[in-house]
């Protein structure tokens, strides 16, 4: 196969983003495509050496990053979902001025948003770039259908029968409790400073909010371990979070389970209830209908927004939490939100699939590109990729690339990606191969390829 079409996809936080893109890609050998899906750090650090194509990320950023340049000097077409846009509706200007420019959607060749009403915000900021903007859906949401949430049922089998009956708490509280540290938080929020006018202040409220609301949840757990003596109550911080915050605080409990590996879906199938501020995993377990409650104590501009209030039960005292708490976990649907109108906010969360859609805008696409040179394994030997790969790291640098990045086996891939071929009645196998350290190629079984 001297010649090909490419798709080489980046996974930055892999709980986040790898099972969606595992979809994307067995639907993507279909139609005769090749993909590379990777480690973001490797993409990144290999992108000179691999074949040029579609390179399908999960963000662009503003106007001066260097990712977006490299990609574009490389020869790539570059294509992007940005898996923050549930916060887009809170804050649509700090968004547009943190996660887009002008510069860099000019080497863009499609951003996927994930429903019109993004879609027509950015087109009236960006209107030069209008044609650039798509709606999707984002690639989540194709995951958490009835349909495939069969790909967790063993796993959340197994974490019921190990754990018992469970209330999930899914921290979201990264600002504040960083891995990495507060000083690494602002240093990040710095670089936006100049760019958005009211940075700083916001700033400032979102560390205020977020720390406010934090010390609530900490009061708060063991009242929910009184209220539920049946129940365990396992803690899942987010993968940016530090997890010693809490097992500082409640690792002594014998019914505080901690748990931060794999993906979060299969938790939330297997649990009673799920307790979150503001976070993506509240919109999961209701789009599969699990029971869900988001307690907001403190008022939050960032979590406290429209797409939140759509798609979860809001409750601010702690009494209000217990009587809907008990509810939910006693087996009520009430709280369950109507399926009309989610769509607002989530587009294709019925019929086409979210990755389908992303196809027919990579099927526009004229290219061909050359295979995977004979040499790849080389560049090992790189004196750049000799020092990055012995560069001394600090232990939280070490700890926050682990939590974002745990890293596969071809197994693995192999096993999820011939469920979704199952699943979908899909004709061609994916066969997969390791073919640079943490990078897989996923093609059509040999035979199969036309």
């Amino acid at each position: 196969m001297p010649e090909s079409k490419w798709i080489v996809i980046p996974i930055e936080v892999q709980r986040r983003e790898l099972d969606a893109k595992l979809l994307c890609s067995v639907l993507a050998i279909q139609r005769g495509y090749r993909v590379l899906v990777g480690h973001d750090q490797m993409v990144r650090r290999m992108a000179p050496y691999l074949p040029k194509g579609i390179l399908f990320d999960k963000s662009i950023g503003a106007d001066g990053d260097r990712k977006v340049s490299r990609y574009h000097r490389s020869g790539y077409a570059i294509t992007a979902m940005d898996e923050e846009q549930t916060g887009f509706l809170s804050a649509p200007e700090n968004f547009l001025e943190t996660r887009l420019g002008d510069q860099t959607l000019a080497v863009t060749e499609r951003w996927f948003c994930m429903s019109d009403a993004i879609h027509d915000h950015c087109i009236r900021r960006f209107p030069q770039h209008a044609s650039r903007f798509v709606t999707t859906g984002i690639g989540r949401t194709d995951i958490w259908r009835k349909e495939l949430s069969g790909l967790f049922g063993k796993e959340a089998e197994a974490i019921r029968t190990e754990n018992g009956p469970f209330i999930l708490f899914n921290s979201n509280f990264s600002v504040v409790n960083h891995a990495r540290g507060e000083a690494f938080v602002r240093r990040q929020f710095s670089r936006f400073q100049k760019q958005y006018e009211n940075a700083e202040t916001e700033q400032e409220r979102l560390f205020r909010q977020n720390a406010e609301n934090l010390h609530e949840y900490v009061k708060i757990i063991p009242e929910i371990l009184e209220w539920f003596p049946e129940h365990k109550l396992v803690i899942r911080p987010h993968p940016s979070e530090d997890l010693g915050f809490w097992t500082s605080r409640f690792s002594d409990h014998p019914r505080v389970v901690f748990s931060r590996s794999g993906v979060v879906t299969p938790w939330i199938l297997a649990s009673d209830c799920v307790l979150h501020h503001g976070c993506t995993t509240g919109i999961e377990a209701e789009l599969m209908e699990q029971p869900q409650i988001n307690y907001a104590p403190k008022p939050d501009h960032h979590h406290d927004s429209e797409t939140a209030k759509a798609f979860s039960h809001f409750v601010h005292t702690p009494s209000e939490l217990k009587e809907v708490m008990e509810a939910m976990v006693n087996g009520s649907r009430e709280y369950l939100k109507p399926r009309k109108g989610l769509e607002t906010y989530f587009a294709s969360l019925e019929g086409k699939l979210v990755a389908e859609h992303v196809l027919d805008e990579f099927d526009k696409f004229s290219f061909t590109s050359a295979d995977i040179p004979a040499w790849l394994p080389l560049v090992r030997f790189f004196p750049r990729n000799l020092i990055a790969r012995y560069k001394d790291l600090s232990k939280r640098a070490k700890t926050y690339s682990s939590q974002k990045y745990e890293g596969t086996t071809v197994e693995e891939l192999t096993g999820k990606l011939e469920f979704f071929q199952r699943a979908l009645k899909l004709g061609k196998t994916p066969v997969v191969r390791e073919v640079f350290d943490r990078i897989y190629l996923i093609e059509a079984a040999t035979g199969q390829e036309s």
